[in-house]
């Protein structure tokens, strides 16, 4: 079988899917720190990652995919290798802050990487868009359950695997075919021209429902939210389900072409909804879970399809990360925040606050587009 760039793009997208430590990571934790420290561990090396978030796009963009990524694959083993083998609150947070820097040169490259590889060897973006979902999910749902099951045998069993993910990326980085040339200085991001590409209305709901999605799938609040209504030895039925449900869901959405706009409006008031009214019946949880699930998958897609349709080669990397970036930044506060709800078990309340202020941000902007943009952007997205 002839080595491909998209073939190489698919192994790393599936490989670094296999979070073998989905449910248990938090239980691992746990043995060496309290709930609060959690989150200020969380918070702090996030931050740090975050902060390196927009200047690795532009790295990538002046140094090319396939040095961007060996590094991001190498500085992700080291940091999961330094967790796995920790001792210590502080070992895993050193651990996770080198993991967080790697993720940081990871996400905008890998994007980036599998658009123009798509291009390249002439495959239609949207079918890949689909592939790459597929194949995550896919593997997102073998590492759940296989890593379910090796945490109740031995609790370090799921970090040796979750850490073996990426000395496998790091090695199939090697063979990535020099395809696509490096920008100058010149080429790279530039704000200016990139705002002349953006429907302004569009971003902002994009950031709005990216930050929020990112919020639930990344941290504790998908977790504490299937905590509410299923005990530990049914979480992995559920987290499959709703996995395999929201990627179908999404694939269709995607292939009928909806209105981008009206699309985002939906999601995210839906969001808003959602939050208000979890922890009402645990029925309504079980609804409330699934449904992120989907939006999760879905405002990933919609983000990726929105910006690879308008930017040129030579910036992508570098517009990825700059909006990962933004729409990353509030989890740093609501981790701290939330470690701090959760060691007062106040987390109802803490969903009804951003439920609140979600949909006063939602009502704001509404406001403030018919009193200002509505000719400008009577046509929508």
């Amino acid at each position: 079988m002839k080595i491909t760039n998209l073939r190489i793009y698919y192994l790393i997208v599936s490989s670094n899917n296999l979070w073998f430590i989905t449910s248990s990571w938090l239980f691992y934790w746990l043995k060496f720190m309290s709930i609060k420290d959690v989150g200020l561990i969380d918070s702090l090396a996030f931050f740090i990652g975050i902060m390196f978030e927009f200047p690795s796009g532009i790295i990538s963009d002046k140094f090319g995919r396939k040095i961007t990524l060996i590094f991001s694959q190498a500085l992700q083993f080291i940091g999961s290798l330094i967790i796995t083998l920790a001792t210590s609150g502080f070992e895993i947070g050193l651990g996770f802050i080198i993991f967080q820097l790697g993720v940081s040169l990871f996400s905008g490259t890998i994007e980036s990487f599998g658009y123009e590889s798509s291009v390249s060897e002439n495959e239609n973006y949207e079918k890949t868009l689909i592939k790459s979902s597929s194949l995550s999910t896919t593997s997102y749902l073998i590492s759940l359950l296989i890593g379910g099951y090796l945490y109740t045998v031995n609790n370090n069993y799921p970090n040796i695997l979750w850490t073996l993910n990426y000395l496998f990326g790091f090695l199939i980085s090697f063979f990535i075919i020099k395809s696509f040339k490096a920008a100058s200085v010149n080429e790279t991001f530039n704000v200016k021209n990139i705002a002349s590409k953006m429907d302004i209305k569009v971003i902002l709901y994009l950031l709005f429902f990216l930050s929020v999605c990112f919020a639930f799938d990344y941290g504790f609040l998908k977790l504490v939210i299937l905590d509410k209504f299923s005990d530990y030895s049914n979480n992995y039925f559920y987290i499959v389900i709703a996995s395999l449900l929201g990627i179908a869901l999404s694939n269709f959405l995607l292939k009928k072409d909806l209105n981008l706009l009206n699309s985002l409006r939906t999601g995210y008031f839906s969001l808003c909804l959602l939050f208000l009214f979890t922890f009402v019946s645990k029925q309504l949880n079980i609804v409330v879970f699934f449904l992120f699930s989907f939006f999760v998958i879905y405002s990933n897609q919609l983000f990726l399809k929105y910006i690879n349709q308008r930017i040129s080669d030579n910036e992508r990397a570098g517009v990825i990360s700059f909006f990962s970036f933004l729409f990353k930044f509030p989890y740093v506060l609501l981790a701290l925040y939330f470690g701090m709800s959760l060691q007062t078990d106040d987390t109802s309340m803490l969903f009804w606050y951003l439920g609140l202020s979600m949909l006063v941000l939602y009502l704001g902007v509404k406001f403030a587009s018919k009193l200002r943009y509505n000719s400008l952007f009577e046509k929508g997205a």
